[in-house]
């Protein structure tokens, strides 16, 4: 895929959601070790709050009582771009949207210059990379490693900050088929690509 200008990468916000998407404050759940799963317990009719569910083992429940439990995990609220593609997002039985996770070039990134060049460059295939732009927007990167799937009515609720152009979205969709297949796509071809 040919290089991206730096001003062409991103366009207008509108209102509809769109694969591209870039929101300031989503959460993006994180689950490190097995999931502490919360029961509600009822202090007075109108008032409730959360223990711990000893009981609950997930290898002996249920299948019907596996599902929609509130349980203990990290979340960063931080940005995410959005990855479910428009046709998907537009179809009303859609629950889930699929977001990655953007982290800012901050101090340990900029210290190596051979690390944060290759990601400009989009040599390291778990990162894609986002320039700068207007209104403070600084550089920052995609990392496919972190994905999370949130609901469609949550993110309708928070206003994007920006949207990549289509140049820098199909760019951003290569790189992330480069990621996971390790293939680069060439016309109708794809080739097997080196590892990092």
């Amino acid at each position: 895929m040919d290089a991206i200008p730096a001003g062409d990468y991103y366009r207008p916000v509108t209102e509809e959601l769109c694969q591209g998407d870039i929101f300031g404050c989503v959460p993006l759940v994180r689950m490190r070790e097995q999931p502490r799963v919360l029961k509600t317990v009822m202090l007075s009719p109108k008032r409730s709050v959360y223990e711990f569910d000893e009981a609950f083992d997930a290898n002996v429940a249920a299948p019907a009582d596996r599902k929609n439990r509130n349980v203990l995990s990290i979340c960063d609220f931080t940005s995410g771009i959005l990855f479910t593609h428009d046709c998907e997002i537009d179809k009303g039985a859609t629950k889930d949207l699929t977001l990655a996770i953007i982290r800012p070039f901050d101090s340990t990134v900029l210290q190596d210059m051979e690390a944060a060049q290759r990601i400009r460059q989009n040599e390291k295939f778990a990162l894609y990379y986002l320039p700068s732009g207007a209104e403070g927007w600084a550089e920052c990167y995609v990392d496919f490693r972190r994905l999370v799937s949130v609901d469609t009515r949550m993110l309708r609720s928070v206003y994007p900050l920006r949207r990549l152009s289509e140049a820098a979205r199909d760019g951003m969709m290569f790189q992330f088929f480069k990621y996971l297949t390790r293939r680069e796509v060439n016309g109708a071809n794809t080739t097997l690509v080196p590892p990092e």
